[in-house]
């Protein structure tokens, strides 16, 4: 991944992202945010990064939960713009966009997280959460 950027080829058709947080106090704050961000109980967010494919992201969280550096969620959703290119972040392909609707929460964490409105996932792996994204491509197509 060192020095490739992996940015969708068609912004325009990007439906659907991923993003990761940490998990404080049975919630969920974006991990690179400056202010403690905290996802809102419907799961619903304005003006906000993703990465638009799973094993990208999968390698971040991967890395950041060998180093126990904090307890890792992520969340799958639907996007829509407008749209733009995260500078600081072209590794992992990462996007800005103008609306976010979580669908589900992943974490191999055992914390409750009743706040929120979504189901959640805690058996997971890189191969189930690209079946997701089969899933959902397929479904858009078809």
């Amino acid at each position: 991944m060192v020095g490739i950027a992996r940015y969708p080829k068609n912004l325009d058709a990007l439906r659907f992202g991923w993003r990761w947080y940490r998990i404080e106090d049975e919630r969920l704050f974006s991990p690179l945010s400056p202010i403690r961000t905290v996802m809102p109980q419907s799961g619903c967010l304005r003006d906000v990064y993703v990465v638009p494919e799973a094993e990208n992201i999968w390698y971040v969280t991967e890395m950041i939960a060998a180093q126990r550096a904090y307890d890792i969620a992520l969340t799958f959703g639907a996007v829509s713009g407008p749209f733009s290119l995260d500078p600081d972040m072209p590794r992992i392909g990462s996007v800005k966009v103008g609306s976010y609707q979580a669908h589900g929460i992943f974490t191999r964490h055992h914390v409750t997280l009743d706040h929120y409105d979504l189901p959640i996932c805690r058996d997971y792996d890189l191969a189930k959460l690209q079946r997701i994204e089969h899933r959902v491509h397929s479904a858009k197509a078809g």
